[in-house]
């Protein structure tokens, strides 16, 4: 199914303007995806059910470039992805923006974000690193991971794995590369289509992606979005 469309129809055209599928997350038979307009630099989440129920669509929000999110208790915690050392926060509920925070003790930008014991993993843009910082935000450690993928998109954290998506563009470089708790590589799935892969998801032992997929169709440019199940974990 084109998530994309799907959204569209159900709400009368809600994501017209908002094309490129970007972070998204899962918490609870819950998925959060948010779409961005790149012109002006501005975003709208979706929330849906896992059957793909629409449940709700925010107002345009400024959330940066909105690369990663994740969900702890009330709120989705969504990744900068610039040189600020910010992270934005928008109510799981409502979808209404609430103040940022800023991370203290190490420097930004931040491509990902997920869930951390009792608090949140943040990889740091063009490096292997991930801050591990408390549930204020608060620097406590860093993990350096033996091996990347260009270009860094979304991970997840689940029973003792990092799962951290990459691609490049339009190709069929996508990746999830597995890494344990000390940052070892353990094992990558290709997925070999093409598209742009954005968030990476474990639903019980069911390792899933979202992408994001343009391409001309007689000189009109078309855009397109999925979640696909690529693998058993």
């Amino acid at each position: 199914m084109d998530i994309r469309k799907h959204i569209n129809t159900v709400t009368g055209g809600a994501l017209k303007k908002f094309r490129v599928l970007e972070g998204a997350c899962y918490d609870h038979g819950i998925y959060y995806l948010i779409f961005g307009n790149m012109k002006h630099k501005t975003s709208r989440v979706v929330k849906v059910k896992a059957n793909m129920t629409v449940l709700k669509v925010s107002k345009t929000l400024k959330v940066g470039h909105a690369n990663d999110c994740c969900v702890r208790g009330s709120i989705i915690y969504i990744t900068h992805s610039g040189k600020k050392n910010v992270i934005h926060r928008v109510s799981a509920s409502t979808l209404e923006k609430l103040p940022d925070i800023t991370v203290k003790g190490c420097k930004g930008g931040f491509n990902a974000i997920t869930c951390f014991g009792n608090g949140f993993l943040l990889k740091k843009m063009g490096s292997r690193k991930c801050y591990v910082v408390d549930g204020a935000f608060r620097y406590k450690s860093a993990i350096t991971l033996s091996n990347t993928y260009k270009v860094g998109q979304g991970m997840t954290w689940y029973n003792g794995r990092l799962y951290r998506g990459s691609s490049v563009g339009q190709s069929k470089k996508n990746r999830v590369a597995v890494y344990n708790g000390k940052g070892k590589l353990l094992k990558v799935y290709h997925y070999k289509h093409k598209g742009e892969l954005e968030g990476v998801f474990v639903i019980g032992h069911s390792l899933l992606i979202s992408i994001y997929r343009k391409y001309k169709k007689h000189g009109k440019k078309k855009f397109k979005a999925y979640i696909k199940k690529i693998a058993k974990v």
